[in-house]
């Protein structure tokens, strides 16, 4: 189901849960959200958010504020978001491993967007096989390259 466009795009705030172990590191995510037809569409991959997804059009509260608030996901896009954090201190063999690892999951339809030299973010459209970039996250964890964390598939 399409969303037919009927504005502009803008900064939308995702409130996020209090960290008891450090996770997430901060308290609101900023994401940017398009204007579509009985909401706004979230047009990149969240960091921090679980259970947001890109493509999601959410209602806002205060929406006529600057930077308003997601209040809830009215229409899932059928994407789904993993995330990873980077073993900071990769060998030169768990780097290779990490560079065949992420080009397996390009091949496979994902994107990436990173918030930092070790924290990236996923997006597995409705086409990606999400059973298999889960296998792939998995080998990855087991190898040492990376923690990862995300879905559930859509």
């Amino acid at each position: 189901m399409g969303c037919e466009v009927s504005g502009s795009i803008r900064k939308v705030l995702v409130d996020l849960p209090a960290a008891e172990d450090g996770w997430p590191p901060v308290e609101a995510e900023s994401l940017w959200a398009l204007a579509v037809e009985g909401g706004y569409r979230i047009d990149n991959i969240p960091f921090y958010a679980v259970g947001l997804n890109y493509g999601d059009v959410v209602a806002l509260r205060d929406a006529d504020s600057d930077l308003p608030k997601v209040d809830r996901i009215l229409r899932y896009g059928g994407h789904t978001t993993f995330r990873y954090i980077l073993d900071s201190n990769l060998d030169d063999e768990h780097h290779a491993m990490y560079d065949h690892l992420r080009e397996m999951l390009r091949k496979l339809g994902c994107t990436f967007e990173n918030a930092s030299e070790t924290l990236y973010a996923i997006d597995l459209g409705p086409e990606v096989d999400c059973i298999r970039v889960f296998q792939l996250l998995e080998l990855g964890s087991k190898w040492h390259v990376w923690d990862f964390e995300g879905g559930p598939c859509r």
